[in-house]
Order: C-alpha cells, then sequence, then structure tokens
C-alpha cells in the first residue's frame, strides 16, 4: 500500500475534509515503524532456524519487566521454559526463579568456577545483606558453625614420605566452617629417621585457601625415643605443612592428630 499525499487541495480526486491530517498520521507511522525496524534488525539475529540473539550494547537493559505490587502466587508465569510439556525453568508470577528436574538424571544447576577463582561461588544474604550462608571458591559449604564438617581429604605429603599405618590414621584434612582440622601419622618411604639437624621438615601442603591465615605452630607427639618425642609442627599461610625440633631427635614418623586452626 502506498500512502497518499498529504497536499491535496479541495476538488482534487480521493479529497476528503480530513485527508491530509490522516495522510501525516500515517507517514509519521510510518516513519516510526522503520525506526523500530532498523533497531531490531540490529538487536536480535537468527543464528539458526530455532536460535534467537539479543544485542543491545548500547543501552543498559536487554529485557525490564515491571511487575504491579502486592502478592502475585498464582498469576500466570512472567516467563518460561517447557522441555516436553514439563516446566523446567520460569520467572513465576513473583519474578522469582523456579527450577525443576524432568529427569531422576537432571542436574538441575551446575556452577563452574573461573580457573583462579577467588570469590565464593554463592552466598546466602539475610533481610539486612549479611552472608548466612556461603559456597566457597572451592565448592566447601560455610554457615554460622552449625553444619557438618565437609569429607576428609588427603593432605599432599611431600616427595620421599608416606602415610604411616602403624602410628595413626592417613594424614588428611577437612574443614569444619571457618576452621580447619589435620589428622594422620607421617613417616619416610625408606624408612629412615627425620633429620631435625638442618632447617625446617617439609611435610606436605594443604589447598592454598586453607593454609592458616597468620600461620600455626603446633606440639606434636612423635615417635618415643631417649632424646625425647615431641617436635613442633607448623602449617604457614600458602598451606605448606612443616616440621622442626630437637637435632637429636630423629623420630620415624610424626603426628599431626589434634591441628586445628580458624581459617580468617
Amino acid at each position: 500500500m502506498t500512502i497518499p499525499s498529504p497536499d491535496k487541495q479541495v476538488g482534487d480526486p480521493g479529497h476528503t475534509e480530513d485527508h491530509n491530517l490522516i495522510a501525516q498520521v500515517l507517514i509519521d507511522h510510518d516513519a516510526r515503524l522503520q525506526g523500530a525496524e532498523a533497531i531490531l534488525e540490529d538487536a536480535i539475529t537468527t543464528v539458526s532456524p530455532s536460535d534467537v540473539n539479543l544485542d543491545n550494547s548500547e543501552n543498559p537493559r536487554h529485557t525490564y519487566i515491571n511487575l504491579p505490587s502486592g502478592d502475585r502466587s498464582g498469576q500466570p508465569d512472567v516467563f518460561g521454559v517447557y522441555r516436553g510439556g514439563s516446566r523446567v525453568t520460569a520467572l513465576d508470577g513473583n519474578g522469582y526463579l523456579r527450577s525443576r528436574a524432568v529427569s531422576a538424571s537432571d542436574v538441575v544447576r551446575r556452577t563452574q568456577a573461573h580457573a583462579n577463582q577467588s570469590a565464593d561461588l554463592d552466598q546466602w544474604l539475610d533481610s539486612s545483606g549479611n552472608i548466612v550462608a556461603r559456597v566457597d571458591a572451592r565448592g566447601k559449604f560455610h554457615d554460622g558453625g552449625n553444619v557438618s564438617p565437609t569429607s576428609p581429604m588427603s593432605i599432599t605429603l611431600a616427595g620421599g614420605l608416606q602415610w604411616d599405618s602403624t602410628a595413626g590414621s592417613r594424614p588428611q584434612y577437612w574443614q569444619l566452617g571457618e576452621y580447619v582440622e589435620l589428622r594422620g601419622s607421617i613417616r619416610t618411604e625408606t624408612g629412615a629417621a627425620f633429620d631435625f639437624s638442618g632447617s625446617q621438615v617439609l611435610l606436605g601442603s594443604l589447598p592454598v585457601d586453607l593454609g592458616a591465615p597468620s600461620g600455626h605452630r603446633s606440639i606434636q607427639p612423635t615417635q618415643q625415643t631417649v632424646n625425647g618425642f615431641f617436635c613442633q609442627v607448623i602449617v604457614s599461610p600458602n598451606g605448606t605443612v612443616w616440621a622442626q625440633g630437637d637435632p637429636s631427635h630423629r623420630p620415624l614418623w610424626i603426628s599431626l592428630d589434634g591441628i586445628r586452626f580458624r581459617k580468617v
């Protein structure tokens, strides 16, 4: 359809009393449509018959939905994704996110960290904005201290060392809230005694983010000898675990049982 010219004069074919006004409105409307089409052409692109991409880098919002105030429970979803007729993900009538599994093998939510992740992966806040529970960069759960400890994980032992199964538990660590605990006994792979005549002896390491912030020192039992049966074990801020003792004391094993420190 071609919009007629808005400059008809009385007596011209097709002229009515309000012809010029109607024609001008149509012209203005057509201009607005052309502008909207140009914006949509740049904002919406199709990659395949079933994919639509939004590209709105010039504006602060891609999509903005303003719901009326008050409880909208029971109202239709604001947005929904369905698979095989079942709702998988949706923003409900109040705008809250809802997700559900369709089959027993579905992973409803998956979060992947950055290669050098340092910030928490997830946080829960109270009404004042205070963190009441969180999942840290390593995927460990934290809250006010009323959670069960994480499963024990093996300490990475220094070269030439191994678990002394005859003297105690496997060298491991676990986390309870903001606290880290160690256990286990360590000996050399050859069966030789530890030598404290030089500098500190490296026993192993924890993940860097579980190191003692200011360093932690504890007096630990070792194999009893004539000269004594204790040494000092140090957990450094970078997670490394060291031992040092009297040069004359040469134990066959060192215990980590009972070492506990706060991570923050």
